[in-house]
């Protein structure tokens, strides 16, 4: 229920800024952090990207897919 807004480099540590469901913000001091989301979110939420990195994240291109998953009980005809 909380949303990451901003992730900065802090000296030697990372600086998390987030706000919860009632729209209180938070920053959050950590030694490392994992930033587990597509590219797309990275640019918009680190702070001090390369020049570099943002301009190659900003030609990725993407797709939505879909996943699923299914049950079967017994075996399968060809």
């Amino acid at each position: 229920g909380t949303l990451v807004t901003e992730v900065a480099p802090d000296g030697s540590r990372v600086l998390v800024t987030t706000v919860d469901h009632a729209g209180r913000t938070e920053r959050i001091r950590a030694k490392a952090v994992v930033l587990a989301c597509p590219k797309f979110v990275v640019r918009r939420i680190l702070t001090g990207i390369e020049p570099e990195r943002a301009s190659a994240i900003e030609r990725l291109r993407y797709r939505g897919y879909l996943v699923a998953n299914a049950l079967i009980d017994g075996p399968v005809a060809r």
